[in-house]
């Protein structure tokens, strides 16, 4: 798999993490600067899970920059059925310049980047929602400026936004990794698993830890059930 594609956070340093946050800033800044920069260029994005905001963001932002994005449905395609993943991958590489997937098993997205030879971006999988976390990094930015010694709570559902957060540039933070990430969802769902409500707390930039509140948890589900 080529380092064109854009299948988790974990795949990029964090000198490239703060490369492209910096070039989305600059984009948000001057729109127009960057108005042809994919002119021409089709993105097919297709959909086994639908969406609201990863359709539109991607719709609108590939119009943005000039290109034009195909939309195409599980009834399209029916990935894995009617359609393997290899051939989807190799018949759409022929006819668009990129593919975003919003699926369920990160494997599918995997495969697709591993049999296609144009780039493949995760827009969401059971493992991880790059692109959000991209998007609340950026934000943090944006409101903090100098986020350096940031202190971040996470207060949601113990599912793939919850776990994407596992590696940020240097200058928000440098070791939660995604085991630990994963192992602490995994204890958060099964012991509130009716509740759906976990949170974890980054005290430090260096040497981060993960903790699940399960006090806050609880009290949080008596609010929701009162």
């Amino acid at each position: 798999m080529g380092r064109h594609n854009f299948l988790s956070i974990r795949d990029f340093s964090p000198e490239e993490i703060q490369y492209l946050l910096d070039l989305a800033r600059e984009m948000k800044a001057y729109p127009s600067a960057h108005a042809g920069a994919l002119k021409g260029k089709t993105l097919a994005m297709i959909f086994e899970k639908p969406s609201l905001r990863t359709r539109v963001s991607f719709d609108v932002g590939i119009q943005q920059l000039g290109g034009f994005s195909l939309y195409l449905s599980n009834a399209e395609i029916n990935l894995g059925k009617r359609e393997s993943v290899y051939d989807v991958a190799k018949n759409l590489e022929r006819m668009v310049q990129a593919i975003m997937i919003r699926t369920y098993a990160h494997e599918v997205v995997e495969q697709m980047a591993e049999y296609a030879s144009i780039p493949i971006i995760n827009g969401l999988t059971d493992f991880s929602h790059p692109c959000q976390a991209m998007a609340d990094y950026l934000t943090m930015l944006e409101l903090k400026d100098d986020v350096r010694g940031l202190k971040i709570a996470f207060v949601g559902d113990g599912n793939n936004v919850g776990i994407t957060p596992d590696v940020l540039p240097d200058v928000l933070m440098s070791s939660l990794s995604a085991k630990r990430c994963q192992a602490a969802s995994a204890r958060s769902l099964r012991s509130w698993r009716q509740r759906k409500f976990w949170v974890f707390f980054i005290p430090e930039i260096m040497g981060a830890r993960l903790a699940a509140t399960r006090s806050l948890a609880r009290w949080h589900a008596r609010r929701c059930v009162s």
